[in-house]
């Protein structure tokens, strides 16, 4: 499942229907929406537990990426997994505990919240008012809060740093498909058979 607090939204898809993209993508594209802040500490323990078949409390360093498959029902970005490397702290460079991955995913969700609470500029409408009289301008760029520009006139000046984001940008505009919750609903019950 994925974290409703994470994609911004009380009330979650209708039917738990996913696949139609993200409900808000302006959430989805902060630069905390990664594949590691998108599950529960529950569904990481649930996959460790499962890998642990020796029940000797770690599983070898190299099977991350099993474990973040298994966690994801979906093989994970490279990202992901280079993120999470980076940040594990091991005292034997070969075993991964539980108590290590958890350590290092909160680390990550820290850093990765930190960099996206900047995208909320204003919570004063009077504020923002007198900010915008004397332009001033905003402490944060949009590069620096979105993995990719969010508006048409945000593709000015965007700094695209990796090689996936670069492929991706060549053409970022998505339109969203808009139907009503029982078509939803129906399109997936014929698909299902």
């Amino acid at each position: 499942g994925i974290n409703a607090e994470y994609m911004g939204s009380q009330e979650m898809a209708f039917f738990g229907i996913t696949s139609f993209g993200p409900q808000n993508h302006f959430q989805n594209g902060l630069v905390n929406a990664i594949g590691l802040n998108m599950f529960s500490e529950e569904e990481y323990k649930n996959a460790f537990i499962k890998m642990d078949e020796g029940k000797e409390g770690f599983i070898p360093r190299e099977r991350i990426k099993e474990l973040l498959t298994l966690t994801y029902g979906f093989e994970p970005l490279e990202e992901d997994i280079e993120l999470l490397n980076s940040e594990l702290i091991l005292k034997d460079e070969t075993k991964l505990t539980w108590e290590e991955l958890i350590a290092a995913l909160a680390l990550i969700k820290g850093k990765t919240s930190e960099k996206a609470s900047q995208s909320k500029h204003y919570t004063s409408h009077g504020k923002y008012i007198d900010d915008r009289v004397k332009h001033k301008r905003l402490e944060a760029a949009p590069d620096e809060k979105y993995k990719l520009p969010m508006t048409s006139g945000q593709k000015y000046g965007f700094k695209v740093t990796t090689e996936g984001e670069k492929g991706f940008y060549k053409n970022p505009v998505t339109y969203p498909k808009n139907m009503c919750n029982e078509t939803k609903y129906a399109e997936i019950m014929i698909k299902t058979g």
